[in-house]
């Protein structure tokens, strides 16, 4: 009996402290506004209408917060969707081609009309001499001296707009941002560039999954063109595993 009433002075005692406190300090709750989420406050009690607005008020923000996360989560999946149809017409495309040549020229027509990109190049150059004569074929040589850091990093990298690389490969001056993506299999190393005249379109710390699948469709399309070209009877996939 002695502890239990011990207990209950000990708790009216707190009790105290805490009106003390706050008669002290009445601006804490507006300083420390977490609170109101966890009050349970009544009606009828003197001084707890403008308790329950504030709480009320504190409701109301949060929900619009997530409203507004939600609207952001849903246009991303819009995003999503439409890249992933954007992409599954560009297969479409490139099944139809008619050889390597012709899978730029498909990459490069579907990328700027149904994309809104400005400018996409692409190199490829062998492992080892000689290779095929194509529009965008390189030696290996001026291939590793020019590219050779984007496929070593094997990520795609977001070069300055100013790199010399970027307006050979683009064939655009007026360009914002560009990101180019390495391509490689077991007989080929190539670049694949993508440019734009907006200046966020491609940038540090952006996702690059779709760019990278890009990437790795476009190649698979351009080794099975080139088997008469080159052995590629090899079981060596083309990568389609670019980090990211």
């Amino acid at each position: 009996m002695k502890a239990k009433k011990d207990g209950v002075a000990k708790g009216l005692a707190e009790e105290e402290a805490v009106v003390r406190f706050l008669t002290v300090h009445p601006d804490f709750l507006r300083d420390h506004p977490q609170l109101l989420d966890i009050l349970e406050v009544s009606q009828g009690v003197p001084g707890a209408v403008s308790l329950l607005e504030r709480q009320v008020r504190r409701l109301r923000e949060q929900n619009e917060r997530l409203r507004a996360h939600q609207a952001q989560l849903i246009a991303a999946a819009r995003r999503n969707e439409d890249l992933g149809n954007r992409l599954h017409e560009l297969a479409l495309s490139l099944l139809e081609a008619e050889d390597a040549e012709d899978v730029v020229a498909v990459a490069r027509e579907q990328l700027r009309s149904r994309c809104g990109l400005d400018a996409m190049g692409l190199y490829l150059w062998a492992r080892s001499d000689p290779a095929p004569r194509l529009s965008f074929t390189l030696p290996q040589s001026e291939g590793d001296e020019r590219f050779g850091d984007v496929i070593r990093g094997g990520r795609a990298v977001f070069p300055g707009t100013k790199d010399a690389r970027v307006h050979d490969l683009l064939g655009c001056a007026e360009l914002g941002s560009v990101v180019l993506v390495p391509l490689a299999d077991g007989h080929w190393h190539g670049v694949l560039g993508l440019g734009s005249t907006d200046p966020e379109r491609f940038r540090e710390g952006m996702g690059t999954l779709f760019v990278c699948q890009l990437a790795a469709l476009i190649a698979r399309a351009l080794r099975v063109r080139l088997e008469g070209l080159v052995d590629v009877s090899a079981p060596q996939e083309l990568s389609t595993d670019v980090r990211i």
